[in-house]
């Protein structure tokens, strides 16, 4: 084949990459129009709006739930909603909402005890009273069940649910909502989710699988699991319980976390995790490890190392 040819055959892929660009930005310009942002107040049922996030039924003007979508919530309670996340969309707060959207459960499974340490040491307990009203489609009390990938959750508070915000779910995003009083507050299988600057009270953080970021949480009178590997646990601020930072898997990094006022700091359970620069302070035991191959330095605690 001469100069030429070449030359010309040349011309003709970069042609054809940039063809193929073109139409991929045409695509992904597509998606971003076709995106819909949907206002919702608690004068709608919360039925009806569990069954237009479900995509059961329209939103509006005969428009059902798509991928992109972003539902936002005006201030107001949410008594025994329910939302079952097929799509990937946003789940948040309209601008003057912040920390006003609260879904309210109503787990009555008789009367559940939860235990915790208290500001003074003791084991103590509360309880989330039956008050008898039933629960939407009889579920199993789970607030937000995220059955789709890319998910993101942001500004809502969440409170006596046996679950707040639950499911399978990868690349999703939970941030900055406010749990409290619920049996378990966030309870996720799935991979490279991030759960960034949430405030639980006695609601538990618990997350499987593997490239997870949980950074900046805070965490009282509750836990925060990690199971898995290459997990990122960072930031986190965790106190007055039996449990503080529970991990259990392989290359986990655990870094700059607080843990304090609870019987364990941190357990470690697993090989060449990564554990430094933490702050445990004021617990039975500051850190217990188990497995092979552990890296932990730098840590700052008053209690004993058990290996």
């Amino acid at each position: 084949m001469d100069k030429i040819n070449l030359v010309k055959l040349e011309m003709i892929k970069k042609g054809i990459f940039l063809i193929l660009i073109a139409i991929c930005l045409i695509l992904i310009g597509m998606n971003t129009i076709n995106a819909a942002t949907y206002t919702i107040d608690n004068s709608t049922k919360v039925i009806t709006i569990s069954k237009m996030i479900e995509g059961k039924i329209p939103l509006i003007n005969n428009k059902t739930i798509a991928n992109g979508d972003t539902v936002k919530f005006k201030a107001g309670k949410y008594y025994n909603i329910r939302l079952n996340v097929k799509k990937q969309i946003t789940l948040t707060t309209t601008k003057n909402s912040k920390n006003k959207v609260i879904f309210i459960g109503n787990y009555t499974k008789d009367t559940q005890l939860h235990h915790f340490i208290s500001s003074e040491g003791s084991d103590e307990s509360f309880e989330i009273m039956d008050n008898k009203t039933p629960f939407i489609d009889n579920s199993n009390c789970i607030a937000i069940d995220i059955n789709s990938n890319k998910v993101k959750i942001i500004g809502i508070t969440l409170n006596n649910y046996y679950i707040g915000i639950s499911g399978k779910t990868d690349n999703s995003y939970i941030s900055k909502n406010y749990l409290f009083k619920n049996i378990i507050g966030i309870s996720v299988n799935g991979n490279k989710n991030i759960f960034k600057f949430n405030n639980l009270m006695r609601s538990s953080l618990s997350v499987n699988g593997n490239k997870n970021n949980i950074s900046h949480n805070h965490v009282k009178h509750d836990f925060i699991g990690a199971s898995g590997k290459n997990n990122l646990i960072s930031y986190n601020n965790v106190s007055y319980y039996y449990l503080g930072i529970h991990i259990n898997g392989t290359k986990n990094t655990v870094r700059r976390n607080i843990a304090k006022h609870n019987t364990f700091g941190l357990v470690i359970n697993g090989n060449k995790n990564l554990v430094r620069f933490n702050k445990l302070y004021n617990n039975s035991c500051g850190i217990d490890i188990s497995g092979n191959k552990n890296n932990v330095k730098f840590n700052k605690l008053k209690e004993i190392i058990h290996n």
